[in-house]
């Protein structure tokens, strides 16, 4: 998902257009980056390098929640 979204981020627009008044896609897909990189127990498949701390987990969930219900209601949309 994050591939193809940074590949076709001109396609997508944000709700809230920001400085620009693009709605650049640029602060969500840094989220997304967020957790893809710094979710690294994600796959129960692998062995983490940690266990997450309670903090990291409530936070993933949090985010993942997040772009998830941004979606859903259309705050991120194709342009």
């Amino acid at each position: 998902m994050l591939g193809e979204l940074r590949a076709n981020a001109a396609n997508w627009t944000l709700a809230i257009p920001g400085r620009e008044g693009s709605g650049d896609i640029a602060p969500h897909l840094a989220m997304i980056g967020l957790l893809w990189d710094g979710q690294e127990w994600r796959h129960g498949g692998q062995k983490p390098a940690r266990d997450a701390t309670p903090e990291e987990a409530e936070m993933a969930v949090h985010l993942a929640v997040t772009l998830v219900q941004w979606f859903i209601t259309g705050a991120v949309h194709k342009s």
